[in-house]
């Protein structure tokens, strides 16, 4: 989670009333084939931050998770680049992991995407694991 936990914060930068938080995907199994996952409680008109993978249920070799973020829940309007981030496993526990990666985009829900919610698009490069993606914001 970043800094600031899921409940989110206000704060002041350059005088303006910016408020942060994280919103959380369901926990789902992925594979070679791609899962669509839905992030929802993504407000229109903010900053989209990083990505963050909770991964746990590692088997049989999965090491990195390809993914990319969608308007709509089939995954067919893509609105970011597809990005590779390999899996970094846990210091106790091989079969957990997880990953994080900064997006830095601003965001406004397109007219044919799904208001209120961004989808990740995820695979992993062979085997399979358990997602649970979340997505940091900011915006007034």
């Amino acid at each position: 989670l970043p800094p600031w936990g899921a409940g989110g914060r206000v704060e002041v930068l350059g005088g303006v009333l910016v408020r942060q938080s994280l919103s959380e995907g369901a926990a789902t199994a992925l594979s070679t084939s791609y899962a669509v996952i839905a992030v929802p409680q993504v407000p229109n008109k903010i900053q989209l931050g990083a990505i963050f993978g909770k991964i746990d249920t590692i088997a049989s070799s999965a090491a990195a998770i390809t993914y990319y973020l969608a308007a709509d829940a089939a995954g067919d309007h893509a609105v970011s680049a597809e990005s590779t981030v390999t899996i970094v496993t846990g210091k106790t526990t091989a079969t957990d992991g997880g990953f994080a990666e900064a997006i830095d985009v601003p965001w406004s829900a397109p007219s044919w995407g799904t208001a209120g919610t961004l989808y990740v698009v995820a695979k992993t490069n062979t085997g399979t694991c358990n997602l649970t993606p979340g997505i940091t914001w900011r915006g007034n």
